[in-house]
This record gives C-alpha cells, sequence and structure tokens, in this order.
C-alpha cells in the first residue's frame, strides 16, 4: 500500500505539503499542487480512512437505519441522502431493521458499534418517548406514526399535513372545511383545534363516495373538503361534480398525503388532479442532513426550523 512518505519522495516535497494539498486545506502554489497530485496518481495513493478518522476524531459516517416497507419512497430517499452527505465528505452505512421494536434499537446498537458519528432512524415505533437508543445527541430519529410524542423526533404524520390543508384553506378565507379521513388520526386532537364532529367523515380508501353523500346529505354548509390521500379526493372530485357541485367554484378539494403515497392516478382511471400537500423526499432529505451535519458534526444549519409539507397546486382550490 502506497504510503504519504512515497507521494512525498515522489513529487519532491515535504509531509506537510502533500497533507495540505490531499486534505484541501492551507495555501499551495499551482505548481506545487499539481506535483502532488501527479505523483499521487501515479503510484494510486488511497488516503488511510482510519488514520484520518482517528486524527479528525470523526468516521465521517453516518448509519442509516431503514424498514422492510415502502422500499420505493425509501429508495428515493436514500439516493437524495447520501447525495446530501457526499457534498460533506460524509459516507453512510445503511442497515435494515424487521420492522420490529427489538429488531429496530438492535441495529441502532450495531451502527453505533461500528464506529458511525450518529444514526439516523426511520423509525417504525408508535413513539420512541423514554428509550434509550434513541434519547442520545447522536441519534435522530424521523417518524410518520401519529402516535409519536418524541419531541426530539422529526415528524411528518398524518396530522400534520391535514392541519398544514386546513391552514392552507383558511389562508383562502375558507371556514366550513370538511375532512374525510381513512387513517387513525387522533380525531379529539384535530376537532379541538380544527374540525367539529360534523365535520369529519370516516371513509374507507379508495373511494369516498359514501362519505360525500353523507356530508352533502347533512346540509351542513361546507366550502372545502380535505381527504386524508389522492385516492379519496379523486373519488369526492367526481361524485361532487356528478351531484352538481363545481370544483373548486362551489367546493376547494384538498389531497393531504403522508410521503411517498402520492400517485398520478387510481385503478386505472384517467387521471384527475387535485390540488395535494405532502412531505416532499427531497426536503425531507435536506431537513434530516443538515440536523444530522450539526448534531453530529457542530455544523451550523442555519435552515434551522419545522419541517413542513409542500403545496401542488392543481387548480381545486379557490379563494372563498
Amino acid at each position: 500500500m502506497t504510503t504519504i512518505y512515497q507521494v512525498a519522495e515522489k513529487a519532491g516535497v515535504s509531509l506537510s505539503t502533500v497533507s495540505r494539498v490531499l486534505n484541501g486545506k492551507g495555501t499551495v502554489n499551482a505548481k506545487m499542487t499539481e506535483k502532488v497530485k501527479a505523483a499521487a496518481e501515479a503510484l494510486a495513493y488511497k488516503p488511510n480512512q482510519n488514520a484520518r478518522s482517528l486524527a479528525a476524531k470523526h468516521a465521517n459516517t453516518v448509519g442509516i437505519v431503514l424498514p422492510n416497507q415502502h422500499m420505493q419512497f425509501y429508495a428515493h430517499l436514500l439516493f437524495s441522502i447520501e447525495q446530501l452527505f457526499r457534498k460533506h465528505q460524509k459516507r453512510c452505512l445503511i442497515a435494515f431493521s424487521s420492522d420490529s421494536n427489538k429488531s429496530e434499537e438492535d441495529t441502532i446498537n450495531y451502527l453505533h458499534l461500528q464506529g458511525c458519528d450518529g444514526i439516523i432512524v426511520f423509525s417504525m415505533q408508535q413513539t420512541t418517548l423514554d428509550k434509550a437508543p434513541y434519547k442520545t445527541r447522536n441519534s435522530l430519529i424521523f417518524n410518520m406514526a401519529a402516535e409519536e410524542n418524541n419531541p426530539l423526533a422529526i415528524k411528518a404524520n398524518a396530522e400534520a399535513v391535514v392541519l398544514s390543508a386546513y391552514d392552507y384553506l383558511k389562508q383562502h378565507n375558507h371556514s366550513d372545511i370538511a375532512l374525510i379521513t381513512h387513517r387513525l388520526l387522533n380525531i379529539d386532537k384535530l376537532q379541538a383545534t380544527t374540525f367539529s364532529s360534523d365535520y369529519t367523515f370516516a371513509s374507507q380508501a379508495p373511494c369516498a363516495n359514501d362519505a360525500v353523500l353523507e356530508l352533502v346529505s347533512s346540509e351542513k354548509p361546507f366550502s372545502a373538503l380535505i381527504c386524508t390521500s389522492q385516492a379519496l379526493a379523486i373519488s369526492a372530485h367526481a361524485l361532487l361534480e356528478e351531484l352538481g357541485f363545481r370544483v373548486p367554484q362551489d367546493v376547494s378539494v384538498v389531497a393531504a398525503c403522508l410521503p411517498g403515497e402520492v400517485e398520478n392516478k387510481v385503478n386505472n382511471q384517467k387521471p384527475i388532479n387535485v390540488t395535494t400537500l405532502e412531505f416532499s423526499t427531497y426536503d425531507i432529505a435536506n431537513h434530516l442532513v443538515k440536523n444530522a451535519l450539526q448534531n453530529f458534526y457542530d455544523i451550523e444549519n442555519k435552515d434551522a426550523g419545522p419541517l413542513s409539507p409542500v403545496v401542488h397546486d392543481y387548480g381545486t382550490v379557490s379563494t372563498y
């Protein structure tokens, strides 16, 4: 294995000059830099990562725990995370849990034993509060469970996107807003802050027809409708128009989706685009990487703030 001493000897420069050139630190003139790089290339020199880690007190490796579910979504997310870390000369070490609490915790401990500087955990647990592996500064939790009440976790759950959709409609002057959901949301919490029980309807995905008929037959005034999936929103949109409602002139329709759930069509039907709020895959990756760099490496996160859904406006919301 070629050493830094051999590179210095071939280039005819000091060890400190080789170190500055290869680490990109300090000022070395262009001619000297070219000599060092040419010598390193000729000798096929590869830096000793273990030695670098000992010197820097960092392995420059971030562990990532992934579940064995929603693989397409996590594949896209992982690609963005890896690309963002690479810009900071950090590597990713990937391990899969078996979607059980014990397996997830064992995987976290395993990655710490491998010398990772920190772990990003895409948790499948209902909540990570008061569980030792998740309480260290070097564990960053991402959770989509509505029950997650760990204040240190980064959350992108159904309640958060529904509340964002509600705020979005309020900004368009809507006040009589109905909710059709197929999820086990914390309805009491939502009704305490936003929706009354008269405007909350349960449905079985992918069809919102029964819930829409119940809403319309109640004769309660409503100017906007939030559905907790794109499939529900599309079926609600279609039925409302069949019943004589104009979307969005009479009723605005919004889909509030979890990450990775947005689809272009439902049941091979002709696509109907509805205004959709979702957590962007890239935004999730960017948010996680910036928080990880701050937590694990003390690199300041100048964009600190909560993770928020983005709006895809397809014209099914109008100002009331």
